[in-house]
């Protein structure tokens, strides 16, 4: 079983993986925006250690696809 404070680094690299690939390709900047943005969320809530806060932000990185 991962926790928390493995897979949510794993999934902000993941996430950060495909902002690259987003701002690299035409067509893909809507994308960039939601990665962006869950990316934001994601290190604030990190920072501020609400973990429901965290949990939240682990979701929407999981959705990013």
């Amino acid at each position: 079983m991962t926790t928390l404070g493995e897979a949510y680094p794993a999934q902000q690299k993941r996430v950060r993986e495909l902002l690259e690939f987003a701002v690299k390709t035409p067509g893909c900047e809507f994308a960039a925006v939601v990665y962006r943005n869950a990316l934001k969320q994601a290190e604030e809530a990190a920072v501020s250690g609400d973990l429901p806060r965290m949990i939240a932000a682990y979701k929407e990185l999981e959705s990013c696809e």
